[in-house]
């Protein structure tokens, strides 16, 4: 018979402390990174306060829909489902940095 250990660990990031788990096997990480927020003020995303859902944005001529949330560091969600034959450039990472909308102040 196996014995299946896990290994607990604290991890600290810029975003807070992180709790771990790996089980000896290596077959699973753990890691609880804390709760999702989508409140605007927050993530940091301009306008009136609101939760970050469904909203548009324009990209190189092309409109999109966006969600933006946090969990310790900005994250920002294109929702592509209907434009599946969208060609995104490689510094589309960059050109979302740059709109005014998500820049932190």
């Amino acid at each position: 018979m196996n014995l299946l250990l896990i290994i607990i660990k604290l991890v600290e990031t810029p975003g807070g402390d992180v709790l771990c788990s790996v089980r000896s096997d290596g077959k699973s990480v753990t890691v609880n990174m804390g709760t999702v927020s989508f409140e605007s003020s927050k993530i940091p995303v301009t306008g009136n306060p609101r939760e970050v859902f469904n909203e548009e944005i324009t990209i190189n001529g092309k409109t999109l829909k966006y969600c933006a949330a946090t969990i310790g560091n900005p994250h920002c969600a294109l929702c592509l489902c209907r434009n599946r034959r969208l060609i995104l450039p490689d510094s589309l990472g960059l050109t979302l940095r740059l709109i005014p909308d998500f820049q932190t102040k």
